[in-house]
């Protein structure tokens, strides 16, 4: 027997569980594991809201979201090796950690982020 899901199912979560949270990311010059490394790590951060993520159709099947390009402007030289997102309500969340290649970038400078696809999730199989 086939599955099938509501696209709606994947959508609440890419939106509830990261959309509706996450309100600040970040370039980091390591890995954050928690929230308190988010704003140790991080050498530039911006503030984004939910219109700046897209739910779509995912690459290969399901449901993905993608997060708009976006300019971060660098507070501290260093080298930039991961893209970290963080809700700051209350304790704060770190909700979502990704690799970038390594770049080198300098105090008052701008870091550009091209779109990309945050997190994907596949029809049922």
């Amino acid at each position: 027997m086939a599955k099938w899901a509501y696209n709606g199912i994947a959508d609440f979560g890419l939106n509830g569980g990261f959309q509706q949270v996450a309100n600040r990311v970040c370039i980091a010059t390591a890995q954050p594991a928690t929230y308190a490394n988010w704003g140790t790590y991080a050498v530039g951060t911006l503030a984004c809201a939910s219109a700046n993520f897209t739910l779509g159709t995912g690459d290969t099947n399901g449901r993905k979201l993608s997060y708009g390009p976006a300019t971060i402007v660098v507070g501290t030289s260093g080298t930039v090796n991961h893209i970290a997102f963080a809700g700051t309500t209350g304790s704060g969340t770190l909700v979502f950690v990704g690799t970038c290649a390594p770049t080198a970038v300098t105090a008052a400078g701008t870091v550009i982020l091209a779109a990309w696809d945050v997190d994907e999730i596949n029809d049922p199989t």
